[in-house]
């Protein structure tokens, strides 16, 4: 069982998401802001981070360049949601330290495929 953070204001979003990872076998915690999400992330160390890109308070770009400087967490891998779907904003993410980037709206099971693949698990 894998320890996975999910971060996005919308709590909606992180419900589908929290939902479709407990239903494939993950733990999971989630945070509402890229404040709580960087206090979670280093508090509970998980084994990936999903995190949008526009939240309050600290938005995903600020949170993934947080932890990618944090020796405790620069490791974890992260997966960036964005509704802004431009090649610079992509570009952005990955410049910050996401490994992977996908758009709003994006499928569940698709989600599930890359939290699968970047976790390196075969399903």
């Amino acid at each position: 069982m894998k320890k996975i953070l999910v971060v996005d204001d919308e709590f909606h979003i992180r419900k589908i998401i929290e939902t479709k990872l407990k239903g494939a076998g993950h733990d999971v915690a989630t945070a509402g802001d890229g404040e709580e999400g960087l206090r979670l992330s280093k508090e509970l160390l998980p084994d990936l981070v999903i995190l949008d890109l526009l939240m309050p308070k600290m938005n995903g770009l600020e949170l993934c360049k947080a932890l990618k400087e944090a020796d405790q967490t620069r490791n974890i891998p992260i997966i960036a949601l964005t509704a802004l779907a431009q090649k610079s904003e992509i570009e952005k993410a990955k410049q910050a330290g996401a490994d992977k980037v996908l758009t709003k709206p994006f499928s569940p099971r698709e989600l599930l495929s890359e939290v699968e693949e970047t976790l390196g698990e075969d399903k």
